[in-house]
Formats: C-alpha cells, sequence, structure tokens
C-alpha cells in the first residue's frame, strides 16, 4: 500500500494499493507538479511507474515493464536540476533476453531510452543504485552486476553519458560533503 501520515494524525492513511504482484516502490519524485512512484516486482508480471495527480489525488500507470519474467523493475527514480526531464530504470525481461536501461521523459507520460545500458556495458548490470544529483546539474549513477562489478555512470545537463569510474565491490549509496 501506498500510505501518508501527518504530524498529529493518530493513524496512517492508505492512499493507494500497488498493483497485484508489485512487492514494493523503488522511489519516488516530484515532476511537474505530481507525484511518481516506480515499484519492483519478484513475480513474472510487470512492474510499474505510478503517477498520483496532485489536481485529483487519482492514481494511473504511466509506464510498465513489457516482460514476463521476475525481478522486473521501473526505479529508482530522479528529476534533472532544471526540472524538465525525469529519468527511471528500467530491467525488463521480454522473452528475448534481458533490457537494462535508463529512461526519460519530458512529459511524464511518453518515455525513451535515455541510456540502453546493455549496448553501453554489456548484459547483466540488473542492480541500480541511487542516482545523485550534482549542483552543477550532472546525474550520477551507480549501476553493477550481481557479482558487485561496478561503474557510476555521468549524465550531464546537456544529456550526454559517459563512464566515471569502474569499481569492484561497488555498494551503497553516492554522497556528497560540501565543505564548509
Amino acid at each position: 500500500n501506498i500510505a501518508w501520515i501527518r504530524p498529529g494524525d493518530p493513524a496512517w492513511t492508505t492512499d493507494a494499493a500497488f498493483p497485484a504482484a508489485a512487492i514494493g516502490g523503488v522511489g519516488f519524485a516530484e515532476f511537474l507538479g505530481d507525484l511518481y512512484l516506480g515499484t519492483h516486482s519478484s513475480a513474472a508480471t510487470d512492474a510499474f511507474i505510478r503517477k498520483r495527480t496532485s489536481a485529483t489525488a487519482a492514481w494511473s500507470t504511466v509506464k510498465s515493464t513489457d516482460g514476463s519474467g521476475g525481478g522486473q523493475r521501473l526505479g529508482p527514480l530522479i528529476v534533472t536540476a532544471a526540472g524538465t526531464t525525469i529519468l527511471a530504470w528500467y530491467n525488463s525481461v521480454d522473452g528475448t533476453g534481458v533490457l537494462q536501461r535508463i529512461l526519460s521523459s519530458t512529459d511524464g507520460t511518453t518515455w525513451v531510452t535515455d541510456l540502453d545500458v546493455v549496448a553501453d556495458l554489456g548484459a547483466g548490470y540488473n542492480v541500480p543504485g541511487v542516482p545523485f544529483l550534482d549542483s552543477n546539474g550532472d546525474i550520477y549513477w551507480p549501476i553493477r552486476k550481481s557479482d558487485n562489478t561496478g561503474f557510476i555512470k555521468k549524465r550531464t545537463s546537456a544529456g550526454t553519458w559517459s563512464t566515471v569510474d569502474t569499481i569492484a565491490n561497488l555498494r551503497g549509496p553516492l554522497v556528497a560533503l560540501k565543505k564548509v
């Protein structure tokens, strides 16, 4: 379930239920005034990106994986510094193989491949890290295989991807400390 509570409320309020077989959320993001939630599934069913429209508080599915195997994932999510693009990790099994991509949308409805991870790094990078938005507008996204071989990909504010580091035993989130 998707639930919320405000300070002073005596109990949680259920806002919506997850679709069947979705086992959890893998990221929230506010984009164009609406709330987006990525989900994942361990069963042979699709994962979803769900949107909660601020005007009506209604939830709808705006993207789903196209596979039937286990391990479907749409998320984590991140919004660019300009607020004009939302990005989502996409992991799907469609019968021909595993598809691992980072998708992008400028309207929250139409999704395109921003980075084809399999074409860029090879197959097997099915563990997305939590992306990090730098103060200069660049996005850093850790990606690893189940054997912990990993890369850190960088997306510039202009939308260009590059590899900034290759790391063995890549684990955990990226953080930045500001020296004051």
